[in-house]
C-alpha cells in the first residue's frame, strides 16, 4: 500500500507541475531527490543567468584506447602529453560528454567507451566537467558554454599541431553533454567537425527559437539526435539533420512509473552502445516529427540504421520512428 501512496503523491505532483509548463515558457527542471520541478522560463533565467553566460570551469580529459581500455589517461593541451600517451595519430577519435550530475568514469561513459574499443582502434576521450556535479541542475546549465569553449580549444590545439583534424573528430554527448559539443563546434567553426550525436539533448533551459544557446545541426557536417524522453527531460523538436525517435521519442517500454522521465531519458546511452554493438536500429522514415511521435510513417524500413555513425553522415537526414523491444537487445532491424 505503501508504494501505491508514494505513487498517488508523485502522479499528484506531476500534474501539478504541468500547470505552470506552456510550451516553451517553462520546463520541468530536474532535480537530486528524482523528481522535477515545473519552473517558468522567466524564473529559471533569473536564476540561472540566461543562456548566454559563460561561466569558465574546469575541463579535464581522459584518454581511453585498446592498450588502456579500462585505465583512463590524463590528456592535457601539451605536446608532450599527447605524444607520451597511447594516442593514435591514424585513428578517428572519439570525445564522449556526460550530462548533469555525471562524471568521465561513470557507467555510462565506460559503456559507450568500452563499444566503441570493442569494434576497433580508436582513440575514445572522456570528458570530466566537474560542474556538472553541483547540487542544483542550474550550475551546470550555466557551465554548459564554457566547457563547450574548453572543448572547441582542445580539438583546435589537435590540430594545430597534427594530432586529428577536426573532420576525424566525432562528438557524443548525454543531456547537457549535447549542448557542449553543440558550443564545442560553434566555437571550432560551423561544419567543421564530422559528427556530433547528441543522446536525448536537455530541454530545460533551451528553446528551439535560440539555437545559437543550444545545440543546432550547423554545429558540425553531420548532427545526429536520437530523443527518449522528449518533452521532459530531453528536447522533443528536431535540432539535427537527422532525428531519431525511438518508441514515438517520448516513453520507453519497461521504464514503468517513469512520470518525470528519467528512466527514458538514460535509455538514449543505453540504445546507443547497442547500436555501436550490433548496428540493428532499423528506421521508418517520416515526413514530419508529429507523425514519428505518433509512429504514423513510412509503411517499410529505410536503408538507415540509428547510430550507424560512418555511414549515417552520407544518407541519413530528416525525420525517423525507431521501433523498438521491451527489453534486451532492444533494437528491430528488417532482418528480425
Amino acid at each position: 500500500m505503501k508504494v501505491f501512496a508514494v505513487l498517488a503523491v508523485l502522479i499528484a505532483a506531476a500534474s501539478a507541475q504541468r500547470e505552470v509548463i506552456v510550451g516553451e515558457e517553462g520546463w520541468y527542471v530536474p532535480q537530486l531527490d528524482g523528481t522535477a520541478k515545473g519552473t517558468h522560463r522567466e524564473v529559471f533565467m533569473a536564476k540561472c543567468g540566461g543562456p548566454d553566460k559563460f561561466d569558465f570551469n574546469p575541463v579535464k580529459f581522459y584518454l581511453y584506447t585498446n592498450s588502456n581500455p579500462l585505465d583512463g589517461r590524463k590528456l592535457n593541451r601539451s605536446i608532450a602529453s599527447f605524444e607520451s600517451s597511447p594516442f593514435r595519430k591514424d585513428k578517428p577519435t572519439f570525445f564522449v560528454i556526460h550530462g548533469w550530475a555525471g562524471s568521465y568514469d561513470q557507467s555510462q561513459n565506460s559503456n559507450i567507451i568500452k563499444a566503441w574499443l570493442g569494434r576497433g582502434e580508436f582513440n575514445v576521450i572522456a570528458v570530466d566537467w566537474p560542474r556538472a556535479r553541483y547540487t542544483e541542475y542550474c550550475g551546470a546549465y550555466m557551465a554548459a558554454r564554457g566547457v563547450g569553449w574548453y572543448l572547441g580549444k582542445m580539438i583546435n590545439f589537435m590540430a594545430k599541431y597534427g594530432f586529428a583534424g577536426a573532420a576525424n573528430i566525432h562528438l557524443i554527448g548525454f543531456d547537457l553533454g549535447a549542448h557542449i559539443a553543440g558550443f564545442a563546434g560553434k566555437y571550432i567553426g560551423e561544419g567543421k567537425i564530422t559528427t556530433i550525436t547528441a543522446l536525448d539533448p536537455a530541454l530545460p533551459g533551451f528553446t528551439y527559437s535560440w539555437p545559437h544557446a543550444r545545440l543546432d545541426t550547423n554545429d558540425a557536417k553531420y548532427v545526429e539526435t536520437i530523443v527518449t524522453s522528449g518533452g521532459l527531460y530531453g528536447i522533443l523538436k528536431p535540432i539535427g539533420r537527422a532525428v531519431f525517435y525511438v518508441n514515438g521519442g517520448e516513453h520507453q517500454p519497461g521504464c514503468i512509473a517513469d512520470i518525470f522521465g528519467i528512466c527514458a531519458h538514460e535509455r538514449a546511452v543505453t540504445y546507443y552502445v547497442e547500436a555501436v554493438e550490433k548496428n540493428h536500429f532499423g528506421t521508418y522514415k517520416c515526413s514530419h516529427y508529429q507523425t514519428a511521435i505518433n509512429k504514423n510513417c513510412a509503411p517499410t524500413f529505410s536503408n538507415v540504421r540509428m547510430g550507424n555513425t560512418f555511414e549515417n553522415p552520407g544518407k541519413a537526414d530528416g525525420i525517423y520512428y525507431v521501433p523498438i523491444k521491451s527489453k534486451r537487445p532492444f533494437g528491430i532491424s528488417p532482418s528480425s
